[in-house]
């Protein structure tokens, strides 16, 4: 709320990052966020997964399971 105005959706997104540009001491720094927000709008998040040995062994009794359930005679 600025003034007894509330922003919402784009144009409080937009002045937010306008005012964090302003406070930024540096124009090399100011560039780089701005490159930075640029980059992030035209090609989003890089989304990574780290899988451990414990959820190898975890999938695979799971596996071992379905398997062995698949081939049991139905009673």
């Amino acid at each position: 709320m600025i003034f007894g105005t509330k922003f919402s959706g784009f144009p409080a997104w937009w002045l937010w990052r306008t005012v964090y540009l302003m406070k930024l001491p540096l124009l090399a720094k100011k560039l780089r966020v701005m490159a930075d927000w640029t980059l992030d709008l035209l090609f989003g998040k890089e989304i990574e997964q780290m899988i451990t040995i414990q959820d190898v062994e975890a999938l695979s009794g799971m596996i071992a399971r379905l398997v062995g359930d698949a081939q049991s005679p139905n009673q």
